[in-house]
């Protein structure tokens, strides 16, 4: 299994889920300095780790979603989008890595109504992306909702399991997706990791979490 096979799959299911959750339907583009600079803030950073911890990586340019024949298609273009950043990293064993992103909105109640149109679909789109973006030496397991301790005003988790096989070696792997919100924002967190460590994976999810909301701050709680 190729270190950038692996980098690639979670690229494509990052990019895909967190850009049909937030920009499906293409809201308003209304950019603001003052909310850009607070989702440039709220994203994972590489001060988030422990110092020589073996994480590298940044902040990364948003781009465009890549094409999929999976569908999530809530109306979003009565939305006005303010800002939006995300983030990356990769441990020093390349089997673990960290997606982050962070999506202002004007008011609260837009960042809300994000998310709740999104949720009903959203399993069935992991299902579907994840079927569509793992290579052919990968077997689905499981895609499931996943209990995740709250964080923010709203939001769910979810945890896909699959098998990587790469000749007469298997290793199980799980893909966890957390999206939560707080205020006018709108934040997304997946972490691509052993199945063995799965439990440590999480915790170290909810703590970032917990410290993407706290730096999230309700961005300023207009309704």
């Amino acid at each position: 299994m190729g270190r950038k096979a692996l980098i690639g799959v979670v690229c494509i299911l990052a990019a895909g889920a967190v850009r049909s959750v937030a920009l499906a339907d293409n809201p308003q583009l209304r950019p603001s300095a003052a909310d850009q600079a607070i989702a440039k803030h709220a994203v994972v950073q590489l001060s988030d780790f422990t110092p020589g911890s073996g994480w590298t990586g940044g902040p990364t340019k948003s781009g465009t979603s890549p094409t999929t024949p999976c569908n999530l298609d809530p109306k979003q273009s009565d939305l006005v989008q303010t800002g939006e950043a995300e983030s990356t990293f990769k441990y020093k064993v390349p089997l673990l890595q960290v997606y982050s992103s962070a999506t202002m909105f004007r008011t609260s109640t837009m960042a809300r109504l994000s998310w709740e149109r999104a949720r009903p679909g959203l399993l069935g789109f992991l299902r579907c992306m994840t079927t569509k973006a793992l290579p052919s030496y990968a077997r689905v397991v499981s895609v499931k909702p996943m209990g995740f301790p709250q964080v923010g005003s709203f939001g769910g988790a979810y945890r896909t399991v699959f098998d990587l096989t790469a000749g007469a070696t298997t290793v199980r792997m799980v893909i966890d997706v957390e999206v939560f919100g707080a205020g006018r924002a709108v934040m997304f967190l997946m972490q691509f990791a052993p199945y063995q460590g799965a439990a440590e994976a999480k915790a170290g999810e909810t703590r970032l979490a917990t410290v993407m909301t706290a730096r999230a701050g309700g961005g300023g709680l207009a309704a």
